[in-house]
């Protein structure tokens, strides 16, 4: 009976890639399916069938759940960090608290080389670096080239504190395979993760459609108060001036998209982890619904500046916030409440009914097909605007 990591089933694969770590004999490499997410291929001439791959797999083995201890309405006292975060800027605060006390923390970055975007797990002592890891990046970031490093990093005695989705936390554990005491981790609420390849996709069709190149690209931002709302900067190719421009996420085709649940991985639409039980010690994520679980803290905090869920699901989780707890204005909640308007803490995203169909149609015509497709299912919203238009002309005649 063979060893080796048998893969007939997308769902059960969240792109870790772990197993292309593992392997021996780099018999593994990364391959794009159709909607561009990445899967396992295993070159069957190099293959040994050690059986490393499997034993390391985040779906082939019983995952180590945590049980939610306590939940609260968390907000940064640091004004700076709490402007330039998605919501209540936990994650940023507690990074910044740990790198003093001699930590590494190893999170996600995007950044654009040679005009494509890349976006990566990456370790860092450095808090500049910290401050590139704020904010949503709203797909799919890379920790292969890390998995590697942290080992050997732990094993040496390193303290680390790692940030994730869910699903890259228990890729992590299983490819370390034993407890470290001097590793810690935080989960952030996720929602489901698109491929790099169709972002870059949507950048390159925006670039062509607009004359520009696009320099940079942020999902959220706190310029309007807590929204859908993020921006990007470009340049216009006759000129070299960056310009910035709202990003509007029922204006953008990818954005919009993603908002419903559009070109995730297919392990999302069946995601083992959006339920009760927990991967990391500690989760964060946006306090989505709080006006209506907890109208008595309307007077006391600015919704509008973000406001952060933490639920502690381990001891490492409790000593975390323990450490961290003047840094922050804490009011006490329940996992209850918080899963309330939180979707991914009950159920995955529901896979779209047409979803099969604009694959289809992005591999044979390319992101055009994905764009036409935005506009056509959302007519009214553009037909509306083109309405508001011309009554803000008619004003002013």
């Amino acid at each position: 009976m063979s060893n080796k990591l048998i893969l007939n089933d997308k769902t059960k694969c969240c792109g870790c890639f772990s197993c292309e770590n593992i392997c021996p004999k780099q018999a593994i490499e990364s391959v794009s399916d159709n909607s561009g997410s990445l899967y396992p291929k295993i070159d069957l001439n190099k293959c040994i069938d050690c059986g490393l791959c499997s034993k390391v797999c985040n779906y082939k083995n019983q995952k180590y759940y945590l049980k939610p201890i306590k939940g609260y309405v968390a907000i940064t006292k640091n004004e700076g960090i709490l402007k330039k975060s998605t919501s209540g800027g936990i994650f940023s605060t507690i990074a910044k608290k740990y790198i003093q006390d001699g930590w590494k923390v190893c999170g996600c970055i995007g950044y654009f080389k040679n005009e494509e975007y890349i976006v990566e797990h990456v370790l860092t002592d450095d808090y500049k670096i910290i401050e590139k890891m704020q904010g949503s990046k709203y797909v799919q970031s890379s920790i292969k080239k890390v998995l590697i490093e942290i080992k050997k990093l732990l094993n040496n005695g390193e303290k680390i504190l790692f940030s994730g989705t869910p699903c890259q936390i228990s890729a992590l554990k299983f490819f370390l395979r034993k407890e470290y005491k001097n590793l810690i981790t935080i989960e952030i609420i996720c929602h489901g993760a698109p491929s790099l390849k169709l972002l870059n996709d949507y950048i390159k069709f925006y670039n062509l459609k607009n004359n520009c190149t696009l320099t940079d690209i942020v999902f959220r931002t706190k310029k309007y108060g807590w929204k859908n709302i993020g921006y990007i900067k470009y340049k216009k190719n006759s000129k070299n001036i960056i310009k910035t421009k709202d990003l509007i996420f029922n204006e953008s085709s990818y954005y919009y998209l993603f908002e419903k649940g559009y070109f995730f991985r297919e392990s999302c639409y069946k995601c083992s982890f959006a339920g009760e039980m927990r991967m990391g010690d500690i989760t964060i994520g946006d306090y989505w619904g709080i006006e209506k679980v907890h109208p008595e803290l309307l007077k006391k905090i600015n919704i509008n500046m973000g406001t952060s869920c933490l639920i502690i699901n381990s001891n490492k989780g409790t000593k975390i916030i323990e450490n961290c707890s003047d840094l922050f204005y804490l009011f006490e909640s329940s996992f209850d409440n918080i899963r309330k308007y939180n979707k991914q803490l009950n159920v995955p995203t529901k896979r779209p009914d047409d979803l099969d169909d604009i694959i289809e149609k992005y591999n044979k015509e390319g992101y055009i097909a994905i764009d036409d497709f935005f506009r056509k299912k959302y007519k009214k919203y553009y037909i509306q605007k083109l309405k508001n238009k011309v009554k803000k002309i008619l004003r002013k005649l």
